[in-house]
């Protein structure tokens, strides 16, 4: 009789932690932001701070069930769900340790769902690639295609997607020649369908982002502005004007004015890059990204104590977010930088200590296989970070 009392109350502790876990699941799944692998969560921010943690105490609640107490099959998908919404939000604040954990386990699960497979390579191929690891994130992007490819029916922004996540992760490994018919796929698709439907449903101005990115490493300097103006034409239609994304494309657009010696036009790009990433996320990778390139633009113009303050800045963001970024790449090479304007200022003895320094980051770094080997020496310091930081 008292063994079968303990049943009933160790079953009926069982369906009150599953009643309260279904409970917080819906209720953490009706506030929490939607991320469907094409947009950003970046506006919604303070949201996805005050539900994190009840997420996240949420998951080591499901991680202390049983194997013989597992959740229902529908609070699993929702559960699921969730779980990956968050560990977006764990990548765009810069938690990438965190987050590429949890999307392994994730994947240990994800056998019998290939499409949500799909999703969760696609997030580690934006984990990889925000981190330089360009090896790697090609081969989640070709894991996300294949799945994409094989099950999907109809022409979607999820498969135009794929097909510009191949070319996303080529250019990334410096092989954007292999990649660029990829990204023309994915437009053509897009462009198929007619406005407004072409940017409401397609994300087209990411699509030709990237095309222009691609063009640029190719050297096709007219053809990648014209498809950074047309991005812009489609941002300001999709996000309004002066958003994060236009600070990209002026971003990529000042490197090109920089090449082709316009250093005033650039730097003035640059800066208008840094003011429109920096709102609401004045540490992000973004703004180090955008200093680097005003240090650099800086360097060009013979404008050495200007360029150093650029440098500096870039580093004071990149070294505090190395430990959850799980990456120095970023800091080695603004010390790469860095030492050579303190040579041209004749501080030779500052210079050697920080290059030294950075050579031994970027061996240690490359010899992991994880990341593309250049052999221009510039291009070769660009690959240890993501191709929207370079």
């Amino acid at each position: 009789m008292d063994r079968i009392d303990t049943n009933h109350e160790d079953q009926k502790a069982l369906e009150a932690r599953k009643t309260s876990i279904h409970d917080t699941l819906v209720l953490l799944t009706h506030y929490f932001p939607t991320y469907d692998g094409t947009n950003h969560l970046y506006s919604q921010w303070d949201r996805c701070a005050a539900l994190h943690h009840h997420i996240q105490a949420l998951r080591d609640k499901v991680a202390a069930l049983k194997p013989t107490e597992t959740i229902d099959d529908g609070d699993q998908e929702l559960y699921n769900k969730l779980i990956h919404d968050d560990i977006w939000y764990m990548i765009e604040i810069q938690q990438f340790l965190d987050a590429e954990r949890s999307l392994f386990s994730l994947l240990e699960n994800a056998d019998n769902n290939p499409i949500f497979a799909a999703k969760l390579h696609r997030s580690l191929l934006g984990l990889y690639e925000r981190t330089g690891r360009s090896i790697l994130a090609k081969k989640s992007a070709s894991l996300e295609f294949e799945i994409i490819e094989r099950d999907s029916q109809t022409v979607s922004n999820d498969i135009a997607n794929a097909w510009s996540n191949m070319d996303y992760t080529r250019v990334s490994a410096f092989e954007a020649l292999d990649g660029i018919i990829y990204l023309d796929k994915a437009i053509l698709m897009a462009k198929d369908v007619p406005e407004p439907r072409r940017y409401q449903q397609f994300s087209i101005d990411r699509f030709l982002r990237n095309r222009g990115r691609a063009n640029a490493q190719l050297q096709r300097l007219e053809v990648a502005l014209s498809d950074f103006y047309q991005a812009e034409y489609y941002q300001e239609k999709i996000h309004g004007p002066s958003s994060h994304y236009d600070g990209e494309t002026q971003y990529e657009r000042a490197k090109i004015e920089a090449r082709r010696g316009n250093f005033e036009r650039a730097y003035s790009l640059a800066f208008k890059a840094c003011d429109l990433v920096s709102v609401d996320k004045p540490t992000h990778a973004s703004v180090m990204a955008a200093q680097y390139l005003l240090g650099w633009i800086a360097m060009l113009q013979g404008k050495n104590t200007l360029a150093l303050k650029h440098f500096e800045k870039s580093l004071a963001i990149s070294k505090p977010n190395e430990h959850q970024r799980g990456n120095s790449g970023e800091s080695a090479r603004i010390e790469w930088r860095m030492s050579q304007v303190l040579e041209r200022m004749g501080r030779q003895e500052d210079a050697m200590t920080l290059r030294e320094a950075a050579v031994k980051v970027k061996a240690s770094l490359l010899a992991t296989g994880d990341y593309a080997q250049v052999k221009d020496e510039e291009s070769s310091w660009d690959a240890l970070v993501g191709l929207l930081y370079r």
